[in-house]
């Protein structure tokens, strides 16, 4: 393990939340729960939400989820000190949810019906109108991003939504810059035409 960090004997009085992603991931694998608490607390949304996006919800995101932290704490010890937790964290999430597709078939999703919507609440004022217009354009786009390539999926989901450079794309993704930003083009392009297709 390299530790081409600031020595931490040198930053005792330091609070947490000042430290790089770097050094807490040191010491997490010194057992020190509260730094690694604190890489939980500044990545939890982001993961969160990718896993659920490739999940096909929150309750299932929310699982995968906690099963990624359990194994970046049981394999804390192998991280390399490079600076590029962001781009290991979403690379251990990336490998569990494609378990996770291999294990469980994906439970399509259930569209809300908007006239059932609009019957049960006839006194919308305008801003619940925007609210619901709102819901319906997410979910057009969740139900057609749902339907992208998987490959294509991915990169999407890393470079937009977690907004992960085109290196760190490639670096969770196992592949070259070049391939990771073909992808996001072609995912860019498939998401489009199923857009217009719903139309």
């Amino acid at each position: 393990m390299s530790t081409n960090v600031v020595p931490l004997s040198k930053k005792k009085g330091e609070p947490l939340t000042s430290r790089s992603d770097d050094e807490l991931m040191l010491l997490s694998s010194r057992g020190v729960h509260a730094a690694f608490e604190e890489i939980v607390r500044r990545h939890a949304r982001r993961l969160l939400g990718f896993c659920a996006k490739h999940t096909g919800g929150q309750g299932a995101g929310e699982d995968v989820a906690q099963e990624i932290w359990l194994a970046v704490w049981d394999h804390r010890a192998d991280y390399r000190m490079e600076g590029r937790f962001a781009s290991w964290l979403f690379t251990f999430a990336k490998n569990r949810i494609r378990n996770v597709r291999r294990d469980v078939a994906r439970r399509p999703r259930v569209a809300g019906d908007a006239g059932v919507i609009l019957a049960r609440a006839p006194d919308l004022s305008p801003s619940d109108l925007d609210r619901l217009v709102i819901a319906e354009r997410r979910s057009r786009l969740d139900r057609a991003l749902a339907n992208v390539p998987a490959n294509l999926r991915e990169a999407l989901l890393l470079r937009f939504t977690e907004e992960l450079s085109y290196e760190e794309v490639a670096r969770v993704l196992e592949t070259n810059e070049s391939t990771a930003r073909s992808r996001v083009f072609h995912g860019i392009r498939d998401l489009r035409r199923r857009l217009r297709g719903e139309s």
